[in-house]
């Protein structure tokens, strides 16, 4: 399943779920971006799932050059999706998606 994603705070359960449904693409989702960048290196992770107020572009640029995608929540508004479009990442889990669709078009 390509359009598959599960993300957890439980790196064990992420471990777990992989060895099941190894297609899944699994997303860690950390209380830090250095935490979650760790992790997901250490466990072969897909990407990290990650609060749009807790990562920077830099940030997301070192995940990319290391392979890893980066989701964005805690997307609220236009404002938020404006600020999530700009940190260039895979995903963005937004609560206004007809303003997120506007602005992508």
């Amino acid at each position: 399943c390509d359009r598959c994603f599960i993300e957890s705070q439980s790196a064990g359960f992420l471990v777990m779920i992989r060895q099941v449904r190894p297609e899944l693409r699994s997303f860690f989702y950390p209380g830090t971006f250095e935490e979650g960048f760790s992790v997901a290196r250490e466990f072969g992770f897909h990407g990290i799932s990650i609060d749009v107020d807790k990562v920077n572009p830099e940030q997301i640029a070192r995940a990319h050059a290391e392979n890893l995608w980066i989701a964005l929540w805690d997307v609220k508004n236009n404002e938020d999706n404006r600020r999530a479009i700009r940190l260039n990442p895979e995903m963005i889990q937004s609560d206004e998606i007809d303003g997120l669709v506007d602005l992508l078009q």
